[in-house]
């Protein structure tokens, strides 16, 4: 097992990664699959490469990924330009719930500019490959002189939590069952 710099040919392989870890509703047809990719996938593959890494086996096949909005401002500009008018046919109270969100992430970006999403396939999870693909991010983000970063996890979602706050993560918020957690870049 590796971390290494996404790559182009790596797009369909984090899609399949990120329908496969969604929760089950995100599951429940071709549409939906492709919704969870819309909202937590392509943004990042297509506007922010550079900010993602990988877990690969042997193969050189990814089993796990970071993704990063370095500036989660832009990253909810350009949602809401090019990635939700994607969502045609979908409940307006769904877009409501998803442009809800991305407004919620506007209050803590002042101070942690960058955003995060990591999934790991199941047989993957609980090795230390979470805790590696934060530290390649948290060096690449320090690198761009990047002073935050957080992320939004479910209250549901224990294991996640407790890595987070394992690592450093810090409880900051909390909205609808979910938690906002956050890691200041800028203290050694």
């Amino acid at each position: 097992m590796k971390i290494r710099h996404y790559k182009k040919s790596d797009r369909e392989y984090l899609k399949k990664i990120c329908v496969e870890t969604a929760s089950p509703a995100f599951q429940a047809n071709e549409k939906t699959r492709e919704a969870v990719c819309v909202l937590f996938n392509d943004y990042y593959t297509d506007h922010e490469p550079e900010s993602i890494f990988v877990a690969v086996g042997d193969d050189n096949i990814p089993f796990g990924y970071i993704l990063c909005g370095k500036d989660a401002q832009r990253m909810i500009r350009l949602m809401h330009v090019e990635y939700l008018p994607k969502l045609v046919g979908f409940k307006d109270e769904e877009i409501a719930w998803y442009e809800g969100y991305l407004q919620s992430n506007l209050r803590y970006i002042d101070k942690y500019p960058a955003h995060l999403h990591i999934d790991i396939l199941e047989g993957h999870q609980r090795q230390g490959i979470g805790h590696q693909l934060v530290d390649a991010l948290v060096t690449h983000l320090k690198e761009k002189k990047i002073k935050g970063l957080f992320l939004i996890v479910s209250r549901d979602n224990e294991k996640g939590v407790c890595f987070y706050r394992k690592y450093g993560f810090k409880e900051i918020d909390s909205t609808d069952g979910s938690l906002v957690m956050a890691l200041d870049l800028s203290v050694e």
